[in-house]
């Protein structure tokens, strides 16, 4: 896929969000204003690189809302995956180093 910044990144899991609800047949839970806070935090961290780490993200938060009834995904989603979750493309030349606990 190619590179796509902040804004792409949140149409994109706008179309995401539409394709699910209709897979699922149900609304999403998703809190407003999550798309916008997931695409800024990995437009932060990976620049403007391939959407597949932030899509798989995006479905997997989804998912989380529809199972589990408690979840919050501004307080329980992490930015924090391993190395090897990234392809080394997207971890690109010197760009991926952890994050430290508190930015997010």
């Amino acid at each position: 896929m190619q590179p796509l910044n902040e804004p792409q990144l949140v149409e994109v899991m706008g179309r995401v969000r539409h394709i699910w609800e209709v897979a699922q047949g149900v609304t999403s839970r998703l809190p407003e204003g999550f798309e916008g806070m997931l695409a800024q935090g990995w437009t932060t961290r990976l620049g403007s690189r391939s959407p597949r780490i932030v899509i798989r993200e995006f479905v997997g938060v989804l998912d989380r809302l529809h199972d589990y009834p408690e979840f919050d995904p501004f307080v329980e989603y992490s930015f924090d995956l391993p190395a090897e979750a990234f392809s080394s493309e997207e971890r690109g030349d010197g760009v991926w180093e952890p994050l430290p606990e508190d930015v997010f």
